[in-house]
């Protein structure tokens, strides 16, 4: 069966740990990360990923497009479900940046997953501008080339889920897309995409569903990792609050992984699912659990990542986070 789940590591990560200190130092991280506004205006938009590419339509809005923007943005704070957040810029007010968490009872779950929108400058007949923060990983199949997917499927309407247009012109809002967006982080999410009808086979399809699974799991722990290093600006105290957090759920999740539990499942309660996981899968685990612990070390979980390195024999060099 072709390898269609093959990728190379990212090269945008780096040894540099750019986390900032006084975030990591900071006694009230905790009670700043529990009162985090599902909605909220920054100022400071200078690490935007769309920031130029908008620069020139930014000066050329059609008419009525600011009462529009304002509308979107009440909308955000009053109706954004769990599990999203997003940040809109007072000096930018085409530009937004929100946060995805990653759902229980997926590959994706406890992941902190990252877009960088625009409203564009005859938003809403013109759908949005959106940039996935992929950390050099793909950890969705349709989020592949970076934002190319998103962008070809929002702009030829050729992508429906469960009936439910992603983009519908003059119509649909960026509450919407957000929403469908999460959707896509779901349980099965090799059946989201094009390949699996590739394989007539249901159990040719189920095996490639566990690979995927198994793929984007790893990619997610990298991903977390990266996260940890380099938080998206103006959600620092939402990154170390919520990895500080379930740092010992992810990591009990990855033992239980290690010990044959299927990917996705239930760690603690019932739903749990045991198979026998491929050995690539159990090698790339192995290969995450070092950087994983330090990063959570380094962010204030530190006694998580001492009992779980004791647990999968990590040394105490590395626990230490020593080179």
């Amino acid at each position: 069966m072709e390898d269609v789940f093959s990728e190379e590591d990212s090269d945008e990560d780096s040894d540099e740990d750019t986390l900032m200190v006084t975030t990591l130092d900071d006694e009230n991280v905790m009670r700043r990360y529990e009162s985090f506004k599902k909605f909220d205006t920054l100022v400071d938009h200078s690490d935007h990923n769309l920031l130029w590419e908008m620069e020139e339509q930014s000066a050329s809005h059609s008419r009525g497009w600011e009462e529009i923007v304002k509308k979107q943005w009440k909308d955000l704070e009053k109706s954004l479900p769990g599990g999203i957040y997003v940040r809109g810029y007072k000096g930018r007010m085409d530009l937004l940046r929100a946060c995805i968490v990653g759902p229980q009872g997926t590959p994706y779950h406890d992941g902190l997953f990252f877009f960088d929108m625009a409203f564009p400058s005859k938003y809403p007949e013109e759908h949005p501008v959106i940039e996935y923060h992929s950390c050099g990983l793909t950890i969705n199949l349709n989020f592949m080339c970076g934002y190319e997917w998103l962008r070809s499927c929002i702009r030829t309407r050729k992508y429906k889920w469960e009936g439910e247009e992603l983009w519908e012109p003059g119509t649909s809002t960026m509450l919407h897309l957000l929403v469908f967006l999460q959707k896509l982080l779901n349980e099965k999410p090799f059946f989201n995409s094009s390949y699996y009808m590739s394989y007539i086979s249901i159990i040719e399809n189920e095996i490639s569903s566990i690979m995927y699974d198994e793929c984007i799991f790893v990619k997610s722990l990298k991903t977390m990792g990266y996260i940890m290093r380099n938080p998206p600006q103006g959600f620092e105290d939402l990154v170390v609050g919520h990895f500080r957090e379930r740092a010992c759920d992810i990591l009990k999740a990855c033992k239980a992984y290690k010990d044959g539990l299927q990917v996705g499942s239930n760690v603690s309660g019932a739903g749990c699912k045991f198979g026998t996981n491929s050995i690539t899968f159990m090698n790339d685990l192995d290969s995450c659990f070092e950087p994983l612990a330090v990063a959570f070390s380094k962010i204030g979980a530190r006694e998580v990542a001492d009992e779980f390195c004791h647990l999968v024999g990590i040394p105490s060099r590395i626990k230490l986070g020593e080179s």
